[in-house]
């Protein structure tokens, strides 16, 4: 493992390395409502209303109130993809500005592109007990397609100063001139290494869960179409949330229709039964 040190490490780090994009999407889930999305749609309202007091024809207010509501479905996902941008671009820049940076080699062992996963063993990392571990990282479907099973890959740690720690993946480019004297190494043994979706996977209890993200139209981290969204433009998505639940030893990836809270990707959930309910149980989750 290397510490990042220098500004030219930290601009290496900028310029030369494609981070994948499933933690940012994970990240970027909580934002469903953004302020682009409100401006947008204060817009759009403005904009009839300016047009409806030109044209002066009350009998034009149901089409223009249409046409308004259009544009904003056919607009929407656009602008969606436009505040993530700016997201991922802001995050980075954030991240990439804390002073505990570190980069160490890993090696994929398993993509999986129904699930958006791909999986990893890091050099010479090793669990509480000693023994190697593989992390089934959270991914996009573009990201699954950038990897190919044992591809070296690098793991961006970084801790910023609340202590909050974050493992980012990314493919080094040609010009990327950090540790390359540990780029190669020799086959790797995955049988009966076990797996986690992350680190604090192994400080978790019977009764906590892992936060995955937020459910909305432009979570990328997530396939939609395994949980009945076939599509992902949704005229109006549920108050949920994805959590990775242990089932044996292994995680699954859950939906619960709970509401939201203060949660980022990998943290500690404890799982509460709520109370006076009939029928099937219902949950809510706080934060650890």
């Amino acid at each position: 493992m290397k510490k990042i040190v220098s500004q030219e490490e930290r601009i290496q780090l900028q310029k030369n390395a494609i981070f994948l994009e499933g933690h940012f999407h994970a990240l970027h889930s909580s934002g469903n409502v953004t302020v682009l999305q409100v401006f947008i749609c204060l817009l759009c309202g403005a904009l009839s209303v300016l047009i409806q007091c030109y044209i002066q024809r009350p009998e034009w207010s149901l089409v223009l109130f249409c046409v308004v509501i259009l544009f904003g479905i056919f607009f929407r996902f656009p602008v969606n993809h436009i505040q993530y941008r700016l997201f991922y671009l802001k995050t980075k820049k954030r991240f990439l500005r804390q002073e505990n940076i570190s980069v160490n080699w890993a090696t994929v062992v398993r993509i999986d592109e129904d699930n958006y996963r791909i999986s990893y063993m890091e050099d010479e990392a090793f669990g509480p007990d000693g023994k190697p571990y593989i992390v089934d990282c959270v991914a996009t479907a573009r990201d699954c397609r950038c990897v190919v099973k044992g591809q070296r890959i690098i793991l961006v740690h970084i801790t910023e100063k609340n202590g909050k720690e974050y493992d980012l993946p990314m493919i080094p480019k040609k010009e990327f001139t950090l540790f390359r004297e540990k780029e190669k190494c020799g086959p790797v043994n995955v049988i009966d290494i076990i797996h986690v979706p992350h680190t604090n996977a192994f400080y978790i209890k019977d009764d906590e869960v892992l936060f995955h993200s937020f459910f909305w139209e432009y979570n990328m981290a997530v396939n939609l179409s395994k949980y009945g969204y076939e599509s992902r433009y949704i005229v109006s998505w549920p108050m949920a949330l994805f959590v990775y639940e242990r089932m044996g030893n292994e995680f699954e990836l859950k939906m619960y229709r709970v509401k939201g809270g203060r949660f980022r990707y990998g943290d500690i959930l404890k799982k509460k039964r709520m109370k006076f309910t009939t029928g099937e149980p219902q949950f809510y989750f706080v934060k650890k």
